[in-house]
C-alpha cells in the first residue's frame, strides 16, 4: 500500500497544487485497489476509466471508536500541510460529536482546525453550534458577535453568497454546518441574544421569508449591532 503524496514527493519533489491534483489522479488511474474513506468525485471517475480498478471503504471495516482512535493517534498527523491538518481535524471533530464526547474537547478540535485554516470561517460556526447544543446561548452568542464585527462578510458569504441565488433559497447547498444552525435556532428562544436573533433573521431573508426576518430585527436590541450593517441587512428586506 503507497501514499500517493510520498510517490509524488520522492519522484519530483515540490509540485504546486493544480501539478499536484493531476498527478495524484494519474496514481489512482493505476491503481488496483484504492483504499478511501467516504469515496471522492476523483475516486469514482478513475473507477469508472479504469475498469480494474476497485475503491475500497476502509471505514466499513472500523466502529466509531476505532476510527477516532486511529486518527487521533496516527504518526502522520505531524508530516501533512496544514489545510490537511485541518481536513482531518474537521473528520475527527464530526466523529467527536457522534461519539458525544464532552463540549470543552469539541470546542478544542474545532479551535485547531481554524489554527491551520483561518480563513474558513465554518470552524467558528462549528464551535457556535457546540456551544448552543450544550445550551450556552449566552457564550454563544458573545462569540458570534465578535466574528460578525470583525468577519461580518466571510461569515456570511460562507452561508449565502457562495450559492446561486435559486439554491439559496432552500438551503439545498448551504454548508451542512449552517444548516444545523438554522434548525438550533428555528426551535430555540433566542430573543434575548442579538447576534444569534441577527444572523437567524439572515437564514429567514434566503428563504425569502422577509415579513419574519423583519419581525426579528424589529426585537432585536440594535444598539449592540454595528449601525452599517445592521441597517444595510434591514434595507435589505424592503
Amino acid at each position: 500500500m503507497h501514499i500517493s503524496n510520498d510517490i509524488l514527493k520522492d519522484t519530483f519533489g515540490y509540485l504546486d497544487k493544480m501539478s499536484m491534483t493531476i498527478a495524484d489522479f494519474a496514481l489512482l488511474l493505476k491503481s488496483s485497489n484504492i483504499y478511501c474513506g467516504d469515496s471522492s468525485i476523483s475516486i469514482h471517475l478513475a473507477t469508472l476509466i479504469n475498469n480494474n480498478c476497485k475503491a475500497v471503504n476502509i471505514l466499513k471495516y472500523f466502529n466509531i471508536d476505532e476510527i477516532y482512535e486511529c486518527i487521533t493517534t496516527s504518526p502522520l498527523i505531524p508530516n501533512i500541510t496544514p489545510l490537511q491538518k485541518a481536513g482531518s481535524l474537521s473528520y475527527i471533530f464530526a466523529k467527536s460529536k457522534e461519539l458525544n464526547l464532552d463540549m470543552n474537547k469539541q470546542i478544542d478540535i474545532s479551535t485547531k482546525a481554524s489554527f491551520h485554516d483561518s480563513e474558513n470561517f465554518a470552524y467558528p460556526i462549528m464551535i457556535v453550534i457546540v456551544l448552543l447544543r450544550f445550551n450556552c446561548f449566552k457564550e454563544a452568542n458573545d462569540l458570534l458577535k465578535r466574528y460578525i464585527d470583525d468577519s461580518y462578510e466571510q461569515i456570511i458569504n460562507i452561508a449565502f453568497v457562495k450559492y446561486p441565488a435559486e439554491t439559496r433559497a432552500s438551503l439545498a447547498r448551504t454548508p451542512l454546518e449552517y444548516i444545523e444552525l438554522f434548525n438550533i435556532l428555528g426551535v430555540s428562544d433566542i430573543k434575548s441574544y442579538e447576534y444569534l436573533s441577527f444572523l437567524y433573521a439572515h437564514f429567514l431573508k434566503y428563504q425569502k421569508d422577509f415579513e419574519n426576518a423583519k419581525n426579528i430585527c424589529k426585537n432585536i436590541d440594535a444598539s449592540r449591532i454595528d449601525k452599517n450593517i445592521f441597517n444595510d441587512f434591514l434595507s435589505s428586506l424592503s
